[in-house]
């Protein structure tokens, strides 16, 4: 099912940073993508279709929230690929923003890795295996200071910004998915037909030898 978006309860909302870069960046690269599939062409590991995205890390979740299962992987990567940067960059922006506490003197970093937010130490750990599963959440912290997150503010911080990736991550699926048809029809006219091609040399090939 497609994530949807609702400005109403956008959890962005109260904070700087809107979307509206990252919806401008989205319709400029699915136009640039949608120029471009006339000119693709399947190398042979493209006849493999959706089990190719099936080991990727990155494709999944879009074709699922997208519904285009049928869609070669090669050739929708290509998109998915930058789309997800901009995803990336603009929560990482937003990140700070919301929490400039975080990267403060370089004591924590956010990133996201497969989808998954995470916020990393100084020496490359995660919060998470820096706090004390046995520490009484509602006890004062011990390590906290003021303009500085302890391991356990910056834990508490990571929740909420996992939420506010995956509103991004929901925008920028309901952008694409406004344009669905359009993707649909853009494979149907040139990715099949280079696919149905290269499945008839490999069979002539096979047939020859």
């Amino acid at each position: 099912m497609t994530p949807s978006f609702d400005r109403a309860q956008d959890p962005l909302s109260a904070h700087a940073i809107r979307p509206y870069r990252l919806e401008r960046r989205i319709e400029r690269t699915l136009g640039e993508w949608l120029a471009w599939l006339p000119a693709w062409q399947p190398m042979p590991e493209a006849i493999i279709g959706r089990g190719s995205a099936a080991v990727c890390s990155l494709c999944p979740r879009y074709v699922d929230a997208l519904a285009l299962d049928e869609v070669p992987h090669a050739a929708l990567h290509a998109l998915v690929s930058t789309i997800d940067a901009y995803v990336v960059e603009h929560f990482v922006r937003h990140a700070n923003a919301r929490f400039p506490e975080l990267e403060r003197d370089g004591l924590w970093t956010v990133v996201v890795l497969d989808g998954v937010v995470r916020v990393l130490s100084a020496i490359g750990c995660d919060v998470d295996e820096l706090v004390d599963p046995d520490e009484d959440p509602m006890e004062p912290d011990l390590e906290a200071e003021d303009g500085f997150m302890s391991a356990r503010q910056a834990s508490d911080a990571r929740i909420r910004l996992i939420a506010d990736y995956y509103a991004l991550f929901s925008y920028a699926a309901a952008r694409l998915t406004r344009r669905r048809q359009e993707m649909i029809f853009a494979v149907q006219e040139f990715v099949e037909p280079e696919i149905s091609r290269l499945v008839s040399r490999l069979m002539a090939d096979v047939t020859e030898a």
